[in-house]
């Protein structure tokens, strides 16, 4: 048996108010023995029905009690019921089921019922509501996210594109040159190379690696400029054999030459004559 469903319907109220059948009556007193949950809703039931009574109580007349002696005094005692025959008295069997199926329908019941029934419904629909609210969401998530790439991408290509053009006015410049740089005693089994690229007006530097040996753990190459007969520090940079670059180097004016030498990592404040790899004039 669902006792959800015998709860809901509403049959432990009624036997509170003392509207159920004789049947019902016994059936709800039955069921209150077998299920907790049951005996629970039931007692819950008369105990609110007891708290509107108080709630809602009306003094009786005075001369209530008086009436109520006068007609017992006046009412003749029944005679004693006559024995009825054993058989009579066996009990009869009664499904509760069939009992609790065979309950006309109450009105207001059925409207609970439908009220359930709404509940039910709105509850689904709001569900897939909510539901469709966070695919849309989902979606414009992965618009934004796929805006902000293309934005982000928009924006590197048009650094790409500055710097290109940068690169352009640089080398086109009246002022600037190409010094390449050749190998050394150190640079010579290496094939050593390198160019730089110098306005003179400017000062501004770029170094190309064309061909410079990977370092070795704790090594970093420096370059320097040679002015007025002494070697300037012009920074230290990477190799990357894969993807070979134009490096902007510091700044230096009045460079008579340019060479590279290989140093501790971070660089030194003078030159390592014996790792050079390469070297050129202007």
């Amino acid at each position: 048996m669902d006792v959800k469903e015998y709860i809901a319907s509403g049959i432990l109220e009624e036997y509170a108010l003392g509207t159920t059948t004789a049947q019902e009556t016994k059936e709800v007193e039955c069921m209150a023995k077998i299920y907790p949950e049951i005996k629970e809703e039931l007692e819950a039931a008369q105990l609110a029905l007891e708290q509107y009574a108080l709630a809602h109580q009306t003094p009786a007349p005075t001369t209530a009690k008086d009436n109520i002696m006068a007609m017992i005094e006046d009412t003749p005692m029944a005679e004693a019921e006559t024995t009825k025959p054993a058989e009579e008295k066996s009990a009869k069997v009664v499904s509760l089921n069939a009992n609790h199926k065979a309950r006309k329908a109450n009105p207001l019941r059925l409207l609970a019922a439908a009220s359930v029934a709404f509940l039910i419904a709105f509850a689904f629909m709001y569900s897939n509501k909510i539901n469709e609210l966070e695919e849309v969401s989902n979606q414009i998530s992965d618009l934004q996210n796929s805006n902000q790439e293309i934005t982000k991408q928009l924006a590197d290509i048009q650094d790409q594109k500055e710097q290109s053009q940068e690169m352009i006015d640089f080398l086109s410049a009246p002022n600037s040159k190409q010094i390449a740089m050749g190998a050394t005693a150190a640079g010579t089994e290496y094939n050593a190379a390198a160019r730089i690229f110098w306005n003179s007006e400017s000062e501004e530097t770029y170094l190309m690696a064309d061909n410079l040996p990977t370092p070795p753990d704790g090594k970093q190459y420096q370059l320097w400029a040679i002015v007025e007969g002494a070697p300037v520090d012009m920074g230290v940079f990477d190799i990357d054999p894969e993807n070979k670059e134009m490096q902007k180097m510091k700044p230096v004016a009045n460079a008579q030459a340019f060479a590279v030498t290989l140093e501790d990592k971070g660089g030194k404040p003078t030159p390592d004559m014996e790792q050079m790899y390469v070297v050129g004039g202007v």
